[in-house]
Formats: C-alpha cells, sequence, structure tokens
C-alpha cells in the first residue's frame, strides 16, 4: 500500500511506503519559464549578441512579422532600442549567432537584413518558431 504525502504547493511530494523507503519527486521544472526582466537602459552593458537575441525574443513576442514565415526586419530604429547603433557590431552580432545556428538571416544588398530564429532555438527562447504562420505561445 502506498501512501502520497503533500505539503503545499512549492514543497516536493514525498511517497511513503510500507518498507520506509523515500522517493523525492519535483513538484514542477524549477527552469521552465524564468525571465528576468531588465530595464532597456541596462542592455548597454551587454555583449551585441545578447542585445540581438533580446531584440529578437521581444519582436517574435510582440509585434506581428514583418514577412511570412516569422521574418523581422532589423531596422536601425529597431536596433537602436536595444543600443545596437553601431553597423559593424550588429553585423558581428548576426554572424556569430548565424553561425551558432541559433537565428536564420536573410540578406538583400542595400537592405536592412530579415531575421528570425530557428526552429531548434525558438524552443530554448519559448517564442514561435520559423513556421510560414504567425504563432503566438
Amino acid at each position: 500500500m502506498t501512501e502520497s504525502l503533500s505539503w503545499d504547493l512549492f514543497s516536493p511530494q514525498i511517497n511513503c511506503e510500507l518498507e520506509n523507503e523515500f522517493e523525492v519527486i519535483p513538484y514542477r521544472d524549477r527552469q521552465a519559464g524564468k525571465f528576468s526582466k531588465i530595464p532597456l537602459s541596462a542592455s548597454k552593458y551587454y555583449p551585441p549578441t545578447a542585445r540581438l537575441l533580446n531584440m529578437l525574443v521581444h519582436l517574435t513576442t510582440m509585434e506581428q512579422p514583418d514577412k511570412p514565415g516569422g521574418w523581422y526586419k532589423m531596422t536601425t530604429g529597431r536596433s537602436s532600442d536595444f543600443h545596437l547603433r553601431n553597423k559593424d557590431f550588429r553585423y558581428r552580432a548576426l554572424g556569430s549567432l548565424e553561425t551558432k545556428g541559433i537565428i536564420e538571416v536573410e540578406r538583400a544588398t542595400g537592405k536592412s537584413p530579415y531575421v528570425r530564429f530557428t526552429p531548434s532555438a525558438a524552443k530554448d527562447f519559448l517564442v514561435a518558431g520559423s513556421s510560414s504562420k504567425f504563432k503566438k505561445l
């Protein structure tokens, strides 16, 4: 016969068996869905790749895509909101994240690039992935 005890919502559940063996079952995943909230003015202290990721997470959760397939245009105005005013920093950050397989970039000569998360990275950032339809999570 197994008896289950639960203390409260935030403590682990413990299963007690007659043989006095205890098995600790985590109540919930402590990492999933945790976010930190920082003011945009503090983002200037982060490296350009982190600023670019913050910008892309913000765009995918708060705005509609600029192009079908989940593509967002990386304009100078959007970039400057996240302290990515220097063009060289922006393009180095794009190249770095693209090489690591976190984002996909669509470039055209003389135009602002379009950016989106790869499907595997979208899961890590808890945002809608690269799909033909816009989905909000």
